[in-house]
């Protein structure tokens, strides 16, 4: 039934199929928020109600901060290189960068780029899971040969 659905809806126009969709859950079609990320790069924040550190905070429990920290361990139990590791992530803030004026998104502020990014989560991930992958796949080893 499913793959009916999707070949019907293949075939219609692309209003139609949004409109489609739009019966199924009405809050598509509208336009998403945009966040800035780079507008208050203050640490500090003494005035805001909730936190000192909001920026910080905000940054930090990110949905795109946890897409990061995913593909970063992701990326390092498949490639199990630190070095390839490390410069993948280097390109990819490089692009980060260079892209910012088709993106607005990819501005950050530059304590973004620095602390949270580089010096924390990728040096304490890459190290902790290629120790972690190599030492099961140690144990693999010496279990398989021990049989």
């Amino acid at each position: 039934m499913y793959c009916l659905f999707m070949i019907y809806l293949f075939f219609q126009p692309l209003n139609e199929g949004r409109r489609i969709f739009k019966f199924f859950d009405p809050t598509l079609g509208e336009p998403l928020p945009e966040k800035s990320y780079a507008s208050d790069c203050r640490i500090f924040t003494p005035e805001h109600p909730e936190n000192y550190m909001y920026n910080v905070y905000d940054a930090t429990f990110d949905i795109h901060f946890v897409a990061h920290l995913f593909g970063w361990w992701f990326k390092m139990m498949i490639i199990r290189d630190v070095k390839v590791c490390w410069i993948c992530s280097a390109v990819f803030e490089i692009l980060e960068i260079t892209f910012r004026h088709w993106l607005p998104n990819f501005w950050e502020c530059w304590w973004d780029h620095v602390s949270i990014y580089i010096l924390t989560f990728k040096v304490d991930l890459r190290s902790l899971w290629m120790q972690h992958a190599w030492h099961n796949l140690r144990c693999l080893y010496l279990q398989l040969s021990l049989c």
